[in-house]
């Protein structure tokens, strides 16, 4: 059609299809135009002509005339205006905090308390920190560079999708930086530069998702002219550290999924446009609380999704573990033992280790107390274990409390497996208590359930040495010893066996080394351990022989067999055996050793006399 029309104060004859152009928004409601079917002689505005409402209902057209308009943008200050707030308070309360040191320290942890990512979300249950993450920030800087951005960026975003539609962008922009944190990164973050990324991907979609339908004056604020503007911003900001560049990837890409996808009041017709509006902020809502509510229900996935882990061998305890990569990346020592933790900003770690406890049965729990007290500085107490990691091991549980309050600010388990004269521990130390099934200790419980023992180093050692060597005595005999001490008494006992069939003084040496062990499971009551390698009349026929053959010079084969006779009660045997070596020459020495062995049976006479099936007298050997 033929028609005048009017625009920038320039009238002007134009051949174009006027409700076309409209409905494209090439043309606006402030241009004029005369067109006698519409407006007779006159001029009039587009806006006025019922014949075009159609054409301007049009999402282009809609969304043209949404930008243009000045309204004030409500959902963009308030925002801002919260942040800003927000960071005035914490900025203050840390400026106190630096005059009161014992306050600054609890400032400093509300803060932690607040930053979003993988431990606080999944490992400690704090469902709150996707929201008030954003709202603080880690010093006067980060404030101030994160608050122009994120009003420019989301006053842009408002203008061209309504109040709606920017609350639905950084819902979306806070659930995708927290999924990316969560799931990807290693440290918790905190700062507002996640909505603020959300905003600008919002703003680079927008120009993609308009196109010729954003108005010829603001096209640089969107599109390609916004990257032009943002992109060196995002270059210099990648070499700078502390910065969370995942959280910012996932704030941009939430940011444009909801802006190419969000069927937004600036698109609809002006009947729906409240209906959107509302339907952008229940989204918003929706969008807002999934981190929330999902976080602690996927905490309850936290160890399946932390796996499969990095194995990982535990320097000096002959044991694996499977860590998670964060854990793994966080090496630590705790009470002399090999720790991880999850990061650096909570003192909560995973130890295993291994302590050599020489001939103690059972070391007791005040040996814990004592240890973990002067390792931790603080009180520490024994209290209900949990059920022991699997059989063999011993499970201990101690609460650890402020000498100064008495507060309990924390909880210790571990697991303990005795391997001869090792103590291989294995356990975990909770600064706050909460289900066991949920979290960090529903994690760490895992990471336990993944132990792989092994041979103690030494023992290890020895192996090679005898895989490598198995015609050497010295070797053999080497391994032998490693076995015994670590608890593989049938082992030992068969080395033993084999080298007791020499005839170049090996044989001794093994003698010697069988009833040591002999003796030690005797003393330590472990009886049944001893009727697994011999029963009791084929061991006292074959210590009695060896005895009745052993010189003088054989002192320590005398002192163990002394010490078996003694420990299985039979203390007329021994005392027997005591005179008749004392008897063949003035060895003080051996005769000291002896009495040595023999002193439980006369500080306790009323240990009852077993029969010595098959132990021949006190004969000595030439």
């Amino acid at each position: 059609m033929r028609v005048e029309l009017k625009q920038g104060g320039e009238l002007h004859l134009a051949d174009v299809d006027v409700e076309e152009e409209v409905r494209r928004a090439r043309l606006y409601a402030e241009d004029q135009v005369r067109h006698p079917p519409w407006t007779g002689d006159q001029l009039r505005k587009l806006g006025d002509i019922p014949q075009l409402d159609d054409a301007f209902d049009s999402p282009d057209a809609r969304f043209a005339a949404f930008v243009r308009a000045r309204r004030v943008p409500w959902g963009t200050l308030a925002i801002v205006a919260a942040i800003a707030a927000a960071g005035a308070l914490q900025l203050g309360a840390m400026f106190l905090g630096t005059f009161t040191p014992d306050l600054g320290a609890r400032i400093d942890g509300a803060v932690l308390r607040g930053a979003t990512g993988y431990e606080p979300l999944l490992l400690d249950g704090a469902w709150w920190t996707p929201w008030t993450s954003q709202f603080l920030h880690a010093g006067l800087l980060h404030l101030v560079a994160n608050l122009p951005v994120l009003a420019y960026c989301g006053f842009r975003v408002e203008r061209a999708l309504g109040i709606g539609g920017l609350a639905a962008v950084g819902a979306a922009a806070v659930l995708g930086g927290t999924t990316f944190v969560t799931a990807l990164g290693a440290l918790p973050v905190l700062g507002a530069s996640i909505l603020a990324y959300g905003f600008w991907g919002a703003q680079i979609a927008i120009g993609f998702r308009a196109g010729d339908a954003v108005p010829p004056g603001w096209r640089g604020f969107y599109g390609w002219g916004n990257l032009v503007l943002f992109v060196p911003l995002f270059v210099a900001g990648l070499g700078a550290e502390g910065v969370s560049h995942l959280g910012h990837v996932g704030g941009l890409v939430g940011g444009i999924l909801v802006a190419c996808l969000l069927p937004a009041e600036s698109f609809a017709p002006r009947a729906q446009a409240l209906a959107r509006r509302a339907s952008s902020l229940r989204l918003a809502a929706v969008l807002g609380a999934l981190p929330m509510l999902v976080g602690p229900a996927v905490a309850r996935l936290a160890p399946a999704l932390s796996m499969p882990g990095e194995a990982v061998e535990v320097r000096g305890a002959g044991v694996s573990l499977e860590l998670p990569w964060r854990m793994a990346d966080n090496p630590v020592r705790v009470g002399g033992m090999p720790g991880w933790l999850v990061s650096h900003n909570h003192d909560e770690p995973v130890f295993c280790g291994l302590a050599r406890l020489g001939e103690a049965q059972d070391p007791g729990d005040i040996v814990f107390v004592d240890s973990w007290a002067d390792t931790l500085d603080a009180e520490v107490t024994p209290t209900d274990p949990p059920p022991p990691l699997r059989p063999g091991f011993v499970a201990r549980a101690f609460l650890v409390t402020d000498p100064a309050t008495g507060a309990v600010i924390g909880r210790i388990v571990e697991h303990d497996l005795r391997r001869g004269v090792w103590l291989l521990r294995a356990g975990y130390h909770l600064q706050e208590h909460g289900d066991p099934d949920v979290g960090r200790e529903a994690l760490y419980r895992h990471v336990l359930d993944t132990l792989v023992v092994g041979d103690p180093p030494a023992l290890a050692e020895a192996r090679r040495e005898r895989e490598l060597y198995p015609r050497d005595p010295e070797r053999t005999w080497t391994f032998g010893r490693e076995l015994s001490r670590a608890g593989a008494y049938a082992e030992a006992d068969a080395i033993w066996v084999e080298l007791g069939a020499r005839v170049d003084g090996w044989e001794w040496e093994a003698a010697q080394a069988r009833a040591r062990m002999w003796a030690d499971l005797a003393t330590n009551g472990e009886e049944p351990v001893l009727d697994t390698l011999e029963p009791a009349e084929a061991r006292d026929a074959w210590l009695g022989a060896w005895l009745a053959r052993a010189t003088v010079a054989h002192a320590e084969l005398h002192k163990q067999g002394v010490r078996y006779l003694v420990a299985r009660g039979q203390c007329e045997a021994a005392r027997a055996h005591r005179a008749a070596v004392e008897g063949r020459g003035p060895d003080e020495a051996l005769r000291t050793t002896l009495e040595a062995a023999f002193a439980p049976c006369a500080a306790d006479p009323a240990i009852t006399e077993v029969p010595a099936v098959g132990l021949p007298g006190p004969a000595i050997g030439r």
